[in-house]
C-alpha cells in the first residue's frame, strides 16, 4: 500500500475500505465531503449564480482529491464529471467486482 505525504493512501484491488475512510477526511478537511457524497445536489438557480459556481468549484476539487489518490489502474473506473458521479462509479466497481480489502495498514 503506497501511503502518500498528505496521509491517505492510494487506492488499489485490495484497500477499498482503508481509502474510502481516509478520502472522506480529506473531504472534510477541504470542505467538500457533502458535495463529494451526494449529499448535497447541483444548486437549481442557473449556472452563473454563486451557488452553482461554488458547488462546481467544490466537486472539482473533490473529485481531483479522489484522482490523486488512486493507482493508475483505477483511472479506468473515474470517468465521470462530477465528483458524486466518480464516487458511485468506483462504489458500482467494488460491487461488481468485489475488490479485496485488507483491513489494517501495514
Amino acid at each position: 500500500m503506497t501511503v502518500e505525504s498528505k496521509g491517505t493512501i492510494k487506492l488499489n484491488n485490495e484497500n477499498y475500505e482503508i481509502w474510502r475512510i481516509l478520502i472522506e477526511a480529506v473531504f472534510t478537511r477541504r470542505n467538500v465531503r457533502d458535495v463529494a457524497l451526494g449529499v448535497t445536489a447541483m444548486p437549481t438557480s442557473g449556472p452563473n449564480s454563486k451557488a452553482v459556481k461554488d458547488w462546481n468549484r467544490q466537486s472539482a476539487e473533490a473529485r481531483a482529491e479522489m484522482i490523486l489518490s488512486v493507482e493508475v489502474d483505477q483511472l479506468a473506473h473515474m470517468t465521470a464529471i462530477t465528483a458524486y458521479e466518480v464516487w458511485q462509479e468506483l462504489e458500482l466497481f467494488i460491487v461488481l467486482y468485489g475488490i479485496k480489502t485488507r483491513r489494517s495498514l501495514p
